[in-house]
C-alpha cells in the first residue's frame, strides 16, 4: 500500500474482526432475550408482541454500551495503524475515508449477514419474538434495507467527526 493510501483489503482487514465481536455480541444477546432489540423488529410484529418490557428496555441500553465500544474500538486501531503506515501521519481525508468505509463495513454486514441471511434465511428460532413466529414480516428483506438505508448518510457526519479526532 502506498503512502496516504485506503485499500479494499485494509477496510476487509480491519473490519473482520470488528464485524465478527459485534456480531457475537448481537447474536448472544438476541439468544439471551430477542425482546432486547424490540425496536428493530417491523411495526407489525411490535404490534403483535406488545410493548417492550422495562428489564429489555434497560438491557437495550446496557447493551448498546459494549457495542459502541467495539465499533469504535476497531476504528480507532485501524486509524493508528494507518497512522503508523504513514510515517506518523494520518490526514484528515484518510482518516475519513478509513472511517467511513470501516462503518459502511459494518452497515453492510449487518444488512446482508445478520439481517438478510441469519433471519432471512437460517431462521433460527431464537430471533423470533414470542407469538410473533408465523408472520410474514419476518421475511420482508426491503424492511431492512429501508430501515437501515437512513444510517447511510448520519454515519458519514460520524465518520469526519471521528476523522477529525484521529487525524489531530
Amino acid at each position: 500500500m502506498s503512502s496516504g493510501s485506503l485499500s479494499l483489503k485494509r477496510v476487509v482487514r480491519d473490519s473482520v474482526p470488528m464485524n465478527a465481536a459485534v456480531t457475537a455480541l448481537i447474536l448472544g444477546s438476541l439468544y439471551y432475550d430477542a425482546e432486547i432489540w424490540w425496536q428493530d423488529y417491523p411495526q407489525e410484529i411490535q404490534e403483535r408482541y406488545g410493548p417492550r418490557s422495562k428489564r429489555a428496555e434497560r438491557l437495550s441500553y446496557i447493551l448498546a454500551v459494549p457495542l459502541l465500544l467495539m465499533l469504535l474500538g476497531g476504528i480507532v486501531r485501524s486509524n493508528r495503524r494507518l497512522r503508523r503506515e504513514n510515517g506518523g501521519r494520518l490526514p484528515l481525508k484518510l482518516a475519513f475515508l478509513n472511517t467511513y468505509a470501516l462503518l459502511l463495513a459494518f452497515w453492510l454486514h449487518d444488512l446482508l449477514i445478520i439481517d438478510w441471511f441469519v433471519l432471512g434465511v437460517l431462521k433460527p428460532d431464537f430471533m423470533y419474538l414470542s407469538g410473533t413466529e408465523d408472520m410474514a414480516a419476518y421475511d420482508d428483506y426491503l424492511y431492512h434495507l429501508r430501515e437501515s438505508l437512513p444510517a447511510v448518510p448520519g454515519m458519514a457526519v460520524l465518520a469526519f467527526v471521528i476523522a477529525l479526532v484521529m487525524a489531530r
